[in-house]
C-alpha cells in the first residue's frame, strides 16, 4: 500500500483552516529545512542534519583540549545502555539525566560538575555549527 499526500487536498484543507478563525494553525519547521538550500558543491549542507552534527560534535571531544572532560567514558556508557552516540539529541538527554540523578555525589562516574562541563562545549559547538548565514542568490524562503 502506498502512502502520499495528495498536494490539492492538503491546500483545500489548509484554505478552510484559514478561513474558519476558530481553528488553531501551526506550522512545524523540521531540523532538515537547511539540507534544501542550494549550496556549492562541497559546502552543502547549510546547517548538518542530526547525525552529521552528532559526528561533528563527537570529533570535537578528540581534540586535546577535550579530552580531560573524559566524554569518551560518557560515550561508552551511553552505548552500554544502547543509545546512539551519533544523535546528539540522545547524548544530550542522557547527560542531563545522569546530572538530575548524580545531585551532589558522583554517578557513573561522573559528578553534575562533570556533566555540565561536557554539555556546555556540545551546546556551544552546537551553536557554533548552526549560526550560519544565508548564502545570497536564488535561495528559496
Amino acid at each position: 500500500m502506498q502512502i502520499f499526500h495528495d498536494p490539492s487536498k492538503q491546500i483545500n484543507f489548509l484554505s478552510q483552516i484559514l478561513s474558519n478563525g476558530k481553528k488553531s494553525l501551526s506550522f512545524f519547521i523540521s531540523a532538515g529545512c537547511p539540507l534544501g538550500v542550494a549550496m556549492p558543491a562541497g559546502a552543502w549542507p547549510l546547517i548538518p542534519a542530526i547525525k552529521e552534527l552528532s559526528q561533528k560534535v563527537n570529533k570535537h571531544f578528540e581534540e586535546p583540549a577535550n579530552l580531560p572532560l573524559k566524554y569518551g567514558d560518557l560515550l561508552h556508557e551511553l552505548n552500554s545502555d544502547g543509545l546512539d552516540q551519533e544523535n546528539i539529541e540522545q547524548v544530550l538527554s542522557f547527560i542531563r539525566a545522569l546530572s538530575h540523578v548524580a545531585g551532589k555525589g558522583v554517578v557513573r562516574g561522573f559528578s553534575q560538575a562533570n556533566l555540565a562541563d561536557i554539555e556546555k562545549v556540545i551546546c556551544e559547538k552546537i551553536v557554533e555549527l548552526i549560526n550560519v548565514s544565508l548564502p545570497s542568490g536564488d535561495t528559496p524562503l
